[in-house]
């Protein structure tokens, strides 16, 4: 499944605007990634995509059809899942209960949720060891981890992450970005917002690059590597 955004204007008031027709199309299970500097309206673009801001103008798309106006709930029912960058984690819930909330949509199916639960422990074993443990007691890549878990606890086939290792340990981030180099192999499309740029460039397939809020670059991953230290010079006046 793809997700798209075309010429999208939007912002959190309504008289100034983050985003000034920003464009994207993240490939079926390919990793799209979305690079800038800080303020270039990367994680305003995810929101957006996700529905917790609504744009002004423009349109988003997933698989081909128009969700403009769907809200989260919708979106993650569809397929879509969203990891912001500040931790989502509910650190005073157990990590079994913070992935029950990963199937809340099926919590009427128990038998169902318990069963996407356990394959997340199959694919998981680290955090089954330490299910009835506090989330808040877990490391940091482990809660991020989780997170991640709880994302894909239901199928889904498109992800959305806010710069994935924000905060972490180098160890930890190699784990995630080599986690998601892994899932593509089951067909789920990610669309990565990013700092890190060198690691996420080793796992990209296409590459934005957005500045206050406009698109400034796009290309292939081979495409990008080529000039990679001019465009990250570009960010340094801001």
């Amino acid at each position: 499944m793809s997700i798209e955004a075309k010429n999208i204007i939007s912002g959190y008031d309504k008289n100034v605007n983050i985003l000034n027709g920003v464009s994207i199309f993240a490939r079926e299970s390919m990793v799209t990634c979305i690079l800038g500097p800080n303020g270039a309206g990367k994680s305003t673009l995810l929101k957006t995509i996700y529905g917790l801001c609504k744009p002004k103008h423009g349109s988003v798309f997933y698989d081909g059809k128009d969700v403009t106006d769907a809200d989260p709930l919708m979106l993650f029912k569809s397929g879509v899942s969203y990891i912001p960058q500040q931790r989502s984690i509910f650190p005073y819930m157990t990590v079994e209960e913070n992935l029950m909330l990963g199937t809340w949509c099926i919590r009427a199916d128990r038998e169902l949720a318990r069963d996407a639960i356990e394959r997340m422990y199959a694919e998981y074993p680290n955090l089954k060891e330490r299910k009835r443990i506090l989330a808040s007691r877990l490391s940091a890549g482990e809660q991020r981890m989780l997170e991640l878990a709880r994302a894909l606890v239901i199928r889904k086939r498109v992800l959305l992450i806010d710069e994935p290792s924000a905060g972490l340990a180098p160890k930890f981030a190699k784990m995630i970005y080599h986690e998601i180099e892994m899932l593509k192999d089951r067909k789920i499309t990610f669309l990565l917002v990013d700092q890190n740029v060198r690691q996420a460039m080793a796992i990209t397939d296409y590459v934005y690059s957005l500045e206050l809020g406009r698109n400034k670059f796009e290309g292939t991953k081979g495409e990008i590597e080529k000039n990679l230290n001019e465009i990250v010079k570009t960010w340094l006046k801001f």
